[in-house]
């Protein structure tokens, strides 16, 4: 390593040239190092060249140990009292915080569970302090339900179109509604329904609903309940996904499934963002509506051709 005036300088022995440390490499709680080196050794072609280890979830953390156990007195507030002009933003930015650190926990970690649900009450606080265009919703399946956030279509009378948004595994419905797609969409005249399909968010978390191949199983529950509602236009259901949920609505539109080709109500166009394409193509695919699709954030590629 050399040290100049306005710069550094690092050698390094190349991509595929690493030696192997004497003792295992703690990363403490840097959890972004943690991600980036198995990266890193994932280009050294299968050789392997060390273990990782950090500190215990539910002891060390101190993101964790800051979060636990708020003071709920903080947030005990009400937009009547003194003070209180901008309290819905407060909530809505300490839900974004109580997200943040439940998803840094290990699956199975002590009080996990208590701290998603505290997020849960945060974020609906929020948003009825705000007056947010966006309602929760449960849709029944097996013995308990899938939650989602509705946002209706502004300015329009009648049945509208809608988007079904569908997470990646590490995501949830919240996250995706604070990107601020359902709002965008509002305006112009869209409605959306941001879901917790099983293996995402609330569904994993609480309802111990797993990911399944065959996903199309309770896709079809969602679009027929969709197909009840006055105030959507069955003819008018996109459906997009990003990562597990890019590979879920390619199940979901493809006809080579039995729901999919048996349902009375079809997509009438879906997205895919970086999916897995491979298990449709090797069971055929064939779409259920137009599919424009990319493989990476940068480039729209297409994922599938007919």
């Amino acid at each position: 390593m050399q040290v100049g005036a306005d710069a550094v300088l690092v050698r390094g022995t190349g991509l595929r040239n690493a030696a192997a440390p004497d003792e295992p490499i703690d990363v403490g709680n840097a959890g972004t190092l943690m991600r980036l080196l198995p990266g890193w050794l994932a280009a050294q072609e299968g050789r392997t060249y060390s273990f990782f280890q950090g500190r215990p979830n539910s002891a060390g953390n101190p993101f964790w140990r800051f979060w636990k156990f708020p003071d709920k007195d903080r947030l005990e507030l009400t937009k009547d009292e003194p003070g209180a002009d901008e309290v819905e933003d407060k909530y809505n930015r300490a839900a974004t915080y109580y997200l943040t650190a439940e998803r840094l926990q290990a699956h199975g970690a002590p009080g996990r569970v208590e701290l998603y649900k505290r997020f849960l009450e945060v974020f609906a606080r929020g948003l009825k302090l705000s007056g947010e265009n966006c309602v929760r919703v449960e849709i029944p399946y097996g013995d308990a339900h899938i939650a989602g956030l509705y946002t209706r279509a502004e300015g329009v009378d009648g049945p509208a179109p809608i988007l079904v948004q569908l997470n990646g595994l590490d995501s949830t419905k919240e996250m995706k509604y604070r990107v601020g797609l359902p709002a965008w969409l509002a305006k112009r005249g869209v409605s959306s329904l941001v879901i917790d399909q099983p293996g995402t968010g609330e569904a994993l978390r609480l309802h111990g609903m797993h990911a399944v191949y065959d996903s199309e199983r309770w896709a079809s529950k969602v679009v027929d309940w969709l197909e009840t509602r006055a105030d959507v236009d069955a003819r008018r259901i996109g459906l997009i996904g990003w990562s597990n949920g890019g590979s879920t609505v390619l199940s979901a539109s493809n006809l080579h499934h039995h729901d999919v080709a048996a349902a009375i109500v079809k997509p009438a166009f879906a997205i895919a963002f970086y999916p897995g394409c491979e298990s449709d193509l090797k069971r055929g695919y064939s779409p259920a509506a137009p599919l424009p699709g990319s493989r990476t954030w940068a480039s729209p590629l297409p994922s599938l051709s007919r």
